[in-house]
């Protein structure tokens, strides 16, 4: 009875396993350096990707590509797009050369936070709050209380380092 049980448990594995073969599409239209994607949540045809290049957007499920944001920077890189969770027509771009903001869906942008050196524009991770905003650069972590317009540098352990991640947990706010 063991042998036919394992013998089951082997052919469902190995059916799902060739199951799993999925066929992958390329819709980069020749950009091979690709740092960040992002898909809108309210319409899954909007994608955005970020390159060495700027930002680029498709509404048609990436048949075209249009350029939707160029930094006029030797840094153009976009390291992290994000949508805020409350409104997906708020849209950030954590680049090589500050953090930007589009209040309509990447029709328009506008530099929100410039750093002070290289370092400080080297934008890299991002977390979007309802009451805040947590920037990491690679000279620390950053955070604006009134959606961009100011910003503070975190003291401590925090403001001395490159900062590559943020994890916010809602459970333990704090």
């Amino acid at each position: 009875m063991n042998n036919i049980a394992l013998v089951f448990t082997l052919a469902c594995f190995c059916g799902c396993a060739w199951a799993s073969d999925i066929a992958w599409d390329d819709i980069s239209a020749g950009n091979t350096r690709l740092k960040t994607v992002l898909v809108s949540s309210s319409n899954p045809r909007l994608i955005y990707f970020g390159s060495e290049k700027g930002v680029f957007e498709s509404e048609d499920n990436a048949q075209s590509w249009r350029n939707v944001l160029s930094l006029p920077s030797h840094n153009r890189a976009v390291n992290l797009l994000l949508a805020d969770p409350h409104n997906d027509n708020f849209l950030y771009a954590a680049t090589g050369n500050g953090l930007y903001y589009s209040y309509d869906k990447g029709k328009s942008w506008k530099r929100i936070f410039k750093g002070r050196n290289d370092s400080e524009k080297n934008c890299v991770a991002l977390a979007i709050l309802p009451q805040e905003i947590y920037l990491g650069t690679d000279s620390g972590l950053f955070l604006s209380r009134d959606r961009g317009r100011t910003w503070n540098k975190e003291g401590g352990i925090l403001s001395k380092g490159q900062v590559l991640t943020i994890v916010y947990n809602p459970a333990q706010p704090r």
